[in-house]
């Protein structure tokens, strides 16, 4: 009898293992996202100084942004799968162990406000800045 508790300690923490793992994923994730992004950015800004001064329109400007698209959608595509793998895993790991899916929606939905915060302050920063 007394092998259960311990058996269940041991379940309890392997559970916790996992659902910490899973939640390093989603930061690595991040950091993917984060570092394509920058990385077109960069890209944009430098075509766009590499043009003679009266080629430096805001025209132009959003002309070169646009060209990243095929590119950030790709990004964004790979991400949105990454993120719905993880958060499918987590959901299995959480039920599997009599646990509330509380912290799979969370994340989902941080994931979700946070791209669509960041999609608001590029194109505010485009259009805009």
């Amino acid at each position: 009898m007394s092998s259960r508790p311990a058996e269940k300690k041991q379940q309890e923490a392997a559970c916790e293992a996992e659902v910490k793992a899973l939640i390093q994923q989603t930061y690595a994730l991040k950091a993917i996202a984060e570092k394509g992004l920058n990385s077109s950015i960069s890209a944009a800004k430098a075509e766009y100084k590499t043009l003679p001064a009266e080629q430096q329109t805001k025209t132009k400007k959003i002309m070169i942004c646009l060209s990243k698209t095929g590119e950030l959608t790709s990004l964004q595509s790979y991400c949105d799968k990454e993120m719905g793998r993880i958060v499918s895993q987590l959901r299995t790991v959480l039920k599997e162990n009599g646990q509330s899916t509380e912290l799979a929606d969370q994340v989902m939905s941080t994931y979700k406000a946070e791209k669509s915060q960041r999609y608001a302050e590029l194109k505010n920063k485009l259009y805009n800045g």
